[in-house]
This record gives C-alpha cells, structure tokens and sequence, in this order.
C-alpha cells in the first residue's frame, strides 16, 4: 500500500471504523486477525480483545469523537496523533458515569501489512481523562 493510503487506514478507524454501527465488520476491515495492541503498556492480542476494551470505552463515552489531527507515513508504518471528546455518560475503569465533557489526546504508531494493521503502540492521557471525569483530584 502507499504511504497515503496507510494514512488513510489510520483516519477511517479512529475517525469511523472504532464507532461502527457493525463492529466486527469494521475491525475485520482494518485490523490482520492476528493484530497486537498494545495501549498505555497494556497488550491486547487479537481482535476480540481489542474489541473488549473498544466497547467498554464506547459504553462509557457513547458519543465520543476521535480526530486525527497529525498522520505521517513511511514505508509499512504510520504514525499519528489524535484527539478524542466525549462527554462520560458510563461506568469507566471502576468510576461512575459524571457527566463530565473530557478532551484528552493520545499519539501512536502501526504497522501494516497486506492493507491491514498488524501492531500497534499507543499512548493517551489516561491520567487526565481520569481527572476531568472528576475519578481522581484534580489541581
């Protein structure tokens, strides 16, 4: 595949695929079955653990929006950084649902192979999504 075509592989998940109606559908489209994430030093190995903690987060945040605002590529890997907005309507990592509108941001980098993600690295600002749920004190 060519660089832009990685970069928008990166786009249509975050921005559409992860908030599919079809779910399965859409991970089957992007992610290679044997696909490893691993997110804030957490391993999710496969599709269906993936999709475990896709859906918890979208039970949470049922309205969320992921924008890619950076995406580069190189040969067979993509890096990108996003912003996610959502207010928290859901139980999230053990905390009541708040209310509360949260922006948080996160960057990673993929690979990928054949037009599908084989791994992936991310990280995002869990620790701050925490505290504008009001989960943990803020400043």
């Amino acid at each position: 595949m060519s660089n832009d075509e990685n970069k928008s592989l990166v786009v249509r998940w975050f921005e559409e695929g992860f908030w599919a109606d079809d779910l399965d559908k859409s991970m089957e489209a992007v992610f290679a079955t044997d696909y490893y994430l691993t997110s804030n030093g957490i391993g999710y190995d496969g599709r269906e653990e993936i999709k475990t903690f896709v859906k918890a987060l979208r039970a949470a945040f049922p309205e969320g929006k992921i924008k890619v605002q950076e995406v580069i590529a190189e040969g067979d890997t993509v890096a990108w950084h996003h912003k996610f907005t959502a207010r928290n309507t859901g139980d999230f990592m053990g905390a009541p649902p708040t209310g509360e509108l949260v922006t948080v941001t996160g960057s990673g980098w993929a690979r990928i192979k054949d037009g599908r993600f084989v791994e992936a690295k991310e990280n995002w600002d869990q620790f701050a999504l925490m505290q504008q749920m009001g989960a943990i004190p803020g400043e």
